[in-house]
């Protein structure tokens, strides 16, 4: 975002040059209500003060948890993600949906 120019603080501006866009699918591929799924949207934000730690950064990535922008996932991608939210919808345990 800061390379784009937009901070935090700029959903407070009325006048901001941005709006957020949300869609909503199912596991089928079939669009939702975003307020069915999502509660009315707030936003929170306090700004850091105190201490802060220099962290050091490095471009390789360690384990499965890589974030990916949903709308370059590949068909198989898809597939992928969509049955294993089917599988955790279907689970009856502490971490599932059923």
């Amino acid at each position: 975002l800061e390379q784009s120019g937009i901070n935090p603080e700029d959903v407070f501006d009325a006048e901001a040059l941005f709006t957020l866009d949300i869609k909503v699918f199912d596991v089928e591929g079939h669009a939702l209500p975003v307020s069915s799924v999502l509660p009315e949207s707030t936003i929170i934000y306090k700004a850091a003060v105190g201490a802060s730690e220099e962290v050091s950064s490095s471009s390789s990535l360690a384990g499965v948890g890589v974030r990916k922008d949903v709308s370059t996932l590949s068909t198989s991608e898809i597939d992928n993600l969509r049955e294993a939210l089917r599988r955790v919808q279907a689970d009856a345990g502490p971490n599932g949906f059923a």
